[in-house]
């Protein structure tokens, strides 16, 4: 097997591990719960396509760091994962800030959230200039 291909391989069986206990119990509170129908509600194919493309897109981002961590050089899977971390919180603060997510929001949740993305930019900067 290629870096690459070994990289992803254990993505894949170590959430293949997690999706089988986590869809085992959801099925299970589901029978619980006698909740089974909520499944097929009028209206719910949107909530099932905006959930396929949110897979799709963190799948996606998983792909892509078991790619970019091989290139990283030795230290790739200390530094690529923040980087990969921090660079998915930056982009959702920024997608939330113009999709108008924090309109209504207090003064001091900005106060916290500025510093805070204000860290992180210098966690990138720095990460990336370590290797």
């Amino acid at each position: 097997l290629s870096v690459f291909a070994s990289t992803n391989l254990i993505w894949v069986l170590m959430l293949a591990a997690g999706a089988i206990s986590n869809l085992a119990f959801c099925l299970f509170l589901a029978w619980k719960n006698h909740s089974f129908s909520k499944f097929a509600q009028s209206g719910s194919y949107r909530l099932y396509l905006l959930g396929a493309i949110m897979a799709i897109l963190w799948g996606g981002s998983i792909f892509v760091y078991g790619a970019a961590v091989p290139r990283l050089g030795p230290l790739g899977p200390s530094i690529g994962w923040p980087l990969s971390l921090a660079t998915g919180l930056l982009v959702a603060n920024a997608v939330g800030l113009v999709l108008g997510e924090w309109r209504g929001a207090p003064r001091r949740a900005f106060a916290y959230m500025g510093p805070g993305i204000v860290v992180l930019l210098l966690a990138v900067v720095v990460l990336s200039r370590a290797n």
